[in-house]
């Protein structure tokens, strides 16, 4: 069953739409990205902050990941063909440039790892706290890793063009 909030899209405009493929690139990504801010968040509530910059910059990012999920589904796995995105365009312009820096960094540091893995993991093993095993299944996970924020680069970098040629 396909959940979305009527209250927070209807009557609003589509500003984009995305393929079955996109939105599950993207959804996967989403839940990674709320999870991390909410927490970040209740940090922030727990200390007593929340008038800052990136207090409200977190807000920011949790409303258009609550939007996000309104638009795209709040189930994994949705049946539909297209999706329609009415989320501000700023605002989901914002995000992807948000995910796209933060995927780019994991990438560039897993990268890092797989050029030298025995450098990377070595130590792990020689002091007993992985097999070679297990050396060997962190290399091929980091490789997929790779190829999933690839898939995030991707699709981060084609709707960014989409928006900007569609004003």
């Amino acid at each position: 069953m396909t959940t979305s909030n009527a209250s927070r899209s209807s009557g609003t405009a589509p500003i984009i739409e995305i393929t079955w493929e996109q939105r599950d690139v993207l959804r996967k990504e989403l839940s990674s990205d709320v999870h991390a801010v909410l927490d970040d968040l209740a940090t922030s509530a727990e200390r007593g902050r929340g008038g800052g910059e990136d207090e409200w910059n977190m807000r920011l990012r949790a409303d258009v990941g609550m939007w996000l999920l309104d638009d795209l589904g709040w189930d994994l796995v949705d049946s539909r063909e297209t999706y329609y995105l009415t989320v501000p365009r700023d605002r989901f312009a914002s995000w992807l440039r948000w995910i796209r820096a933060g995927v780019e960094w994991c990438l560039s540091d897993t990268a890092k790892d797989l050029s030298n893995p025995e450098q990377a993991w070595g130590w792990y093993v020689r002091e007993g706290h992985m097999t070679v095993a297990e050396f060997d299944v962190e290399i091929v996970e980091s490789r997929e890793m790779c190829d999933r924020d690839l898939d995030v680069l991707r699709v981060c970098d084609e709707l960014l063009a989409e928006l900007e040629t569609s004003v």
